[in-house]
C-alpha cells in the first residue's frame, strides 16, 4: 500500500532555520547558509511515515525567507507564489526565538491570509534562549496566538 502524502510547507523570515528544520524532519541535505537568499527556490523532500504515524507521512517544502506576505523580492516572491497557486495542508510558520518580536507580524499575516490552513509555530533556536538565560513561555504563545506553538532547535535536534 502506498503512503498517504500530505503536503506542509516551512515558512519564515530569512535565517530563522527552516533549511536546518528541513534537513532535521527530511534527513536532507539542503544548503543552509546565514544570509539572505541562500534558499532562492522551494525545496521538498519526504518525512516518511515512520516518523509521521498519524498521517502516513508527509511531503515538506522548504520555502525561501519571507518577513511578509507582500514580496520586496524574487526569493520572496517564489514563497507568496507557492503558497497561493497550491496552499499546503499545514503552515510550520517558523520563528526565531532571539528576534520573536519581529516574526510575529508574519504570523499574523499567514493566519489572516489562510485562515483554512492549520498553522502550527516552530519556536527555533529555543536553544540560544536558554544559553542566555531566558526561556520560551510556548503555552503563553499559543494561547495568545491560538495555535499552537512548540519550541526547537534545528541545530541540536
Amino acid at each position: 500500500m502506498a503512503e498517504a502524502r500530505h503536503r506542509a510547507a516551512l515558512v519564515g523570515a530569512p535565517n530563522c532555520g527552516k533549511s536546518s528544520l528541513f534537513n532535521r524532519l527530511t534527513g536532507g541535505h539542503a544548503y543552509v547558509g546565514n544570509r539572505a537568499g541562500v534558499t532562492v527556490g522551494a525545496l521538498s523532500g519526504s518525512i516518511p511515515a515512520s516518523r509521521l504515524l498519524r498521517c502516513g507521512g508527509a511531503t515538506l517544502t522548504d520555502l525561501p525567507g519571507i518577513r511578509s506576505l507582500t514580496p520586496t523580492g524574487e526569493d520572496e516572491a517564489v514563497s507568496c507564489r507557492a503558497l497561493y497557486r497550491t496552499p499546503p495542508e499545514l503552515i510550520v510558520n517558523v520563528l526565531c526565538a532571539t528576534t520573536l518580536e519581529r516574526c510575529i507580524a508574519l504570523t499574523l499575516e499567514l493566519m489572516a491570509a489562510f485562515p483554512d490552513t492549520p498553522l502550527l509555530c516552530a519556536v527555533n533556536m529555543c536553544d540560544e534562549l536558554r544559553a542566555g538565560g531566558t526561556t520560551l513561555d510556548a503555552a503563553a504563545l499559543s494561547r495568545l496566538l491560538g495555535v499552537p506553538a512548540l519550541p526547537v532547535s534545528a541545530a541540536t535536534g
